[in-house]
């Protein structure tokens, strides 16, 4: 938590403490799923496997998508799930628990649409795998979308209290 006080606009009640993250605990389009769609595909805290008939049909991976806070020394961290080809994901997995990569990167669609960004699901995005046995981090490509500004500018504190009012169940 960063140490903020705020006043909820939802409630009106002075609150402490702000999100420094948040994670989704799915693709959006594991949700649109329903229960027969998702017994065949697989879905962990790493990765999620969507099947249709048999087949993988899309391939996710948590990544964090991180923004500086205007104004603050903090910056808050957005755990998102990214649509990575089949090699990619490969890339990834073989990857995954020593750290040591074929490739240090690949491209990826975000699969989340971003509380406060209308339309950020399927934006562009270069995924960096690191080095560090952490999870990968997450650059958006250019684009005229207001999330690639706040990634490339930082974040207002007001939508910091909005995320933390909503997350909290205030909104």
């Amino acid at each position: 938590m960063i140490e903020h006080e705020w006043v909820c606009p939802c409630c009106g009640e002075t609150q402490s403490g702000l999100l420094d993250s948040m994670a989704y605990q799915s693709p959006d389009e594991w949700l649109d799923k329903g229960w027969l769609a998702r017994a065949f595909s697989h879905h962990s805290d790493d990765f999620c496997l969507i099947r249709k008939f048999g087949q993988t049909r899309s391939n996710y991976i948590r990544c964090i998508m991180s923004f500086s806070i205007k104004g603050e020394a903090n910056e808050i961290m957005f755990g998102v799930w990214m649509s990575v080809s089949r090699k990619s994901l490969r890339v990834y997995e073989d990857g995954f628990k020593s750290g040591a990569y074929e490739k240090s990167h690949c491209f990826g669609y975000l699969s989340n649409n971003i509380f406060g960004f209308e339309n950020s699901r399927g934006l562009h995005a270069n995924i960096d795998f690191g080095t560090d046995n952490q999870r990968p981090k997450v650059f958006l490509d250019d684009c005229d979308h207001e999330i690639f500004e706040a990634q490339q500018n930082g974040l207002d504190l007001d939508y910091i209290e909005r995320l933390t009012a909503a997350m909290s169940g205030h909104a």
